[in-house]
């Protein structure tokens, strides 16, 4: 029962983790809309850590939820490349309109597996 507990304090952990990175991204598509490449340059480091970190712990974790970790490795991989040919409005859309629909998409699988409701008011 212990290690059950302990297994839904990690899933709810990662949950906030990746609302964190949500907020990341849109910072980081917020800066480059606003032409503040020197604040996505430097933050995409950090931006990348976090992904990494969360990807690790998807992966310890994987007995405990139903996260479909691959699902953003294409979306890395084509991000990479436009941050490399410093095509910042593709980083931009990449982020927007599909990193943050899958991360969005693991916290809610993480917070379900964990148990978390959700209330609404």
């Amino acid at each position: 029962m212990h290690n059950e507990a302990r297994s839904k304090e990690k899933l709810e952990n990662l949950a906030e983790h990746i609302n964190k990175l949500i907020f990341m991204s849109d910072e980081i598509v917020n800066n480059i809309y606003e032409r503040n490449y020197n604040s996505v340059n430097s933050s995409i480091g950090a931006y990348l850590d976090n992904l990494q970190y969360i990807i690790q712990e998807l992966e310890i974790q994987k007995q405990n939820h139903n996260v479909q970790i691959t699902d953003v490795f294409p979306y890395i991989s084509s991000m990479m490349d436009a941050f490399e040919n410093v095509d910042y409005i593709f980083v931009a859309d990449t982020l927007e309109y599909e990193m943050i629909k899958v991360l969005d998409g693991w916290k809610t699988i993480l917070e379900r597996d964990a148990g978390y409701e959700k209330t609404t008011g």
